[in-house]
């Protein structure tokens, strides 16, 4: 299943416009292990983000971040995370409001044409459903990334 999405043109990083969130920006951190909302939390909770774990601590943004796990529903283009687990940190230095991890793409190929301004994510299945968790094992974070099957 290929899926392909419009980045933002007047950017020079890959900042996709979400047409599941209207007026939200998602960045994409090939970097990232875990996928964030850096918007403030009110804006994520009227998007029906619901609180799964206050007080957690990860490493990223240059040290130990405090944050909080919430779950969303997330879709890009075709590909749908039910229930996704992702972290809650306000940010302002980063672009838009969702970051996208290279956990959420684990066994797909996924490009990003610069010239032609567009993502493409093959996630070389028929699946449309993947599920992506965050938990917190021995004090650290760990992102598991499954199929719908």
């Amino acid at each position: 299943m290929k899926t392909v999405l419009k980045l933002d043109e007047a950017s020079q990083r890959p900042l996709i416009h979400t047409n599941q969130f209207p007026g939200c920006m998602a960045l994409l951190d090939t970097g990232a292990t875990f996928p964030m909302w850096t918007d403030s939390e009110e804006a994520l909770k009227a998007l029906g983000g619901k609180l799964v774990k206050d007080n957690v601590f990860f490493s990223g943004f240059g040290g130990l971040v405090s944050a909080k796990i919430y779950e969303l529903t997330v879709q890009l283009g075709d590909l749908i995370y039910p229930h996704m687990h992702l972290l809650f940190s306000q940010d302002d230095a980063i672009p838009g409001h969702l970051l996208l991890s290279a956990t959420m793409f684990c066994n797909m190929y996924y490009a990003i044409d610069d010239k032609a301004h567009t993502l493409e994510i093959d996630t070389r299945s028929h699946q449309l459903t993947y599920h992506l968790k965050i938990e917190d094992k021995n004090g650290r974070l760990h992102v598991l990334c499954a199929t719908g099957e």
